[in-house]
């Protein structure tokens, strides 16, 4: 569980800098969607003691693009994400919530949301 440890390492960290860092807060704004679809890929796919490989395979890609996707570098196209969300037996649901007003409620702490569960319902074809 090294890794589960340092990613919470890593959350923690951000988080900080976001509290800290107006430049940082502003960046990180511009891109949360992205992180936040990042990270929900991330944990369902290891949910579901899928590797990156595998994943990558099943979808049609190459490894380096679902790593890329999982670190936050990439945004992905729609019909990207309904291949990984299938390849996973997994369907996109789409919610949208209020904006946060503070940097305590906002920024980093969409890592920290409850994820996507590998017993959710199955994709809808």
């Amino acid at each position: 569980m090294e890794g589960r440890a340092q990613w919470t390492e890593v959350r923690e960290e951000i988080a900080e800098r976001y509290r800290a860092d107006p430049e940082y807060r502003a960046a990180w704004d511009k891109t949360q969607l992205r992180h936040t679809l990042a990270s929900m890929v991330r944990d369902l796919r290891q949910q579901q003691g899928v590797s990156q490989q595998e994943l990558a395979k099943r979808v049609g890609t190459s490894q380096a693009a679902v790593a890329r996707l999982e670190l936050g570098g990439a945004e992905p196209r729609l019909d990207t994400l309904e291949r990984i969300t299938h390849a996973l037996n997994m369907r996109i649901e789409i919610c949208f919530s209020p904006l946060a007003s503070s940097p305590e409620t906002a920024g980093p702490s969409s890592l920290n949301r409850p994820r996507a569960s590998a017993s959710s319902a199955s994709p809808d074809r």
